[in-house]
C-alpha cells in the first residue's frame, strides 16, 4: 500500500464538503456487436483496469483531510459482471439498462472499494449487448473513458493493452514536487477581487435565485462561420479558440453589463506535461484544471 499526494482538483472536490462524497460519479454505456461473448470481453476489461493504476486508488478522511492511496492489484479490481435480460427487443435492454446502472452507481466505495463497476447486459440471439461502466469522479475524466474504451478493444482484437502509460499517482507525485506558488498567488489575488454581480430577472434576493431555476442556452457556429474563426481569425490574432471565444465573451458581458470586467470560472483538459518525462496522453484519472 502507497500512499500519494491529492492533485488540486481533488482536493477542490473534497473541500466542496458534499455530504454523499462517495456519490459523485461518471457514467457509460457503449454499445458492443453481437459476436462479442462475455468471457472476451470480461477478460478484457479486467486487463484494461488492471493497467491502469488509477483504479487502484482508496480514499480516507482523517483529521487533517483527506488522503489517497493504491492498494493491490488483486484486491482492487471487480470483474465485469453478465446480465442477462428477461426477454428480447429494445423495451427489454432498456429496462434492464436504467436498472443496472442504477445499482452500479450505488455500489462504489471511496475507502475500501471499489471505484469502478461495470457489467455487460446480453442481448438475444443476434442482438447487441451494452456494457455499462461507472467511475467516481476522482479517478476519471472525459478523456479517461476515451483511453479506456480504445485499450478494450486493442485486447479484443488481440493486439494487448497498450503499455507506456505515466500512472496518475506518479503524475500526482511529480506535481506535488513543482512550484506553482507564483501562479497561485496571482490567481488567487484575481479571485479576491469583487465580482460584479450579473442582471437578472426579478430575483433582488439571493435565497430566491436558485441553481434549480437555472436555464441552459447553447449556440452553434455553423460550419462556413467556425472555419472562418479558424483558419483568419485565428492566424491573424495569432490566439488559441479559447482565448478567442472568452474575448468575445467579455465583449458581449461589458455591452451588456456596462462593466469593464467579467469573473469567469474556465475548466480545462489539464493534462499539461509536468517536464519532458511526463506524458499523461494515455493516463486514466481526474486531471480537470480550474
Amino acid at each position: 500500500e502507497i500512499k500519494n499526494p491529492l492533485t488540486p482538483i481533488q482536493r477542490e472536490f473534497f473541500a466542496l464538503g458534499a455530504p454523499t462524497p462517495g456519490y459523485w460519479n461518471q457514467a457509460v454505456a457503449v454499445t458492443t456487436r453481437p459476436e462479442v461473448g462475455f468471457a472476451a470481453l470480461r477478460d478484457a476489461w479486467r486487463a484494461v483496469l488492471t493497467r491502469h493504476a488509477a483504479f487502484r486508488l482508496r480514499f480516507a478522511r482523517t483529521g487533517q483531510g483527506w488522503t489517497q492511496r493504491i492498494v493491490e492489484a488483486a484486491d482492487a479490481i471487480p470483474d465485469l459482471v453478465e446480465v442477462k435480460t428477461p426477454a428480447p427487443g429494445a423495451a427489454a435492454m432498456a429496462a434492464a439498462m436504467t436498472r443496472e446502472a442504477a445499482a452500479l452507481q450505488r455500489s462504489l466505495q471511496l475507502e475500501s472499494g471499489p471505484v469502478v463497476r461495470a457489467c455487460w447486459i446480453a442481448g438475444g440471439p443476434g442482438e447487441r449487448g451494452r456494457l455499462i461502466a461507472v467511475a467516481h469522479h476522482l479517478v476519471v475524466d472525459a478523456v479517461s473513458w476515451r483511453i479506456i474504451f480504445a485499450d478494450v478493444a486493442s485486447a479484443l482484437l488481440g493486439e494487448g493493452v497498450p503499455t507506456g502509460a505515466v500512472p496518475f499517482p506518479a503524475w500526482a507525485a511529480a506535481g506535488a514536487r513543482w512550484d506553482f506558488s507564483a501562479a497561485r498567488d496571482f490567481w488567487r489575488s484575481e479571485a479576491a477581487r469583487t465580482a460584479v454581480t450579473l442582471p437578472s430577472d426579478g430575483a433582488a434576493d439571493a435565497a430566491e435565485n436558485r441553481e434549480a431555476d437555472a436555464a441552459s442556452v447553447s449556440v452553434m457556429l455553423p460550419r462556413a462561420e467556425t472555419l472562418r474563426l479558424i483558419e483568419r481569425s485565428g492566424v491573424r490574432a495569432r490566439s488559441r479558440m479559447d482565448e478567442m471565444l472568452l474575448s468575445a465573451l467579455l465583449a458581449a458581458m461589458q455591452e451588456w453589463t456596462g462593466r469593464p470586467t467579467v469573473r469567469v470560472n474556465l475548466e480545462s483538459h489539464g493534462r499539461d506535461a509536468l517536464g519532458e518525462t511526463i506524458d499523461v496522453s494515455r493516463t486514466v484519472g481526474w486531471f480537470t484544471a480550474l
